[in-house]
């Protein structure tokens, strides 16, 4: 069975670019990566923590590419478009591990599990 939760950025979400801030346009609408996690079992920490890297790597693909780090605006909406994201993608898949490994309770998460 194939399981993947698809991250996706609005164009509200973001403005990058290299170049000027007036020249910058927003994020295509309805980008989207799947990200596959039937190798990893998501009621487990570990294997929460493994899915959330990966909705991160995604979300930093379809907000890139990345700014420079010294050009703070843009990096900072960069950051911003990454962090809904993977906040959008973890809240869709309404799964409790891994939301709350997100959230970084993971010492309420290890004894729920045990």
């Amino acid at each position: 069975m194939l399981r993947a939760i698809t991250v996706i950025t609005f164009a509200a979400a973001m403005f990058l670019g290299n170049a000027s801030y007036a020249d910058a346009q927003p994020a295509p609408a309805g980008k989207q990566i799947a990200v596959n996690y039937a190798d990893l079992n998501i009621s487990r920490p570990a294997g929460a923590e493994v899915l959330i890297t990966r909705m991160r790597a995604a979300a930093a693909q379809v907000c890139g590419p990345a700014p420079d780090v010294r050009d703070l605006v843009m990096y900072r909406f960069y950051r911003h478009c990454i962090v809904e994201t993977v906040e959008r993608g973890v809240a869709a898949l309404n799964a409790p591990v891994v939301t709350e490994v997100y959230r970084g309770n993971t010492t309420l998460v290890a004894a729920a599990v045990e």
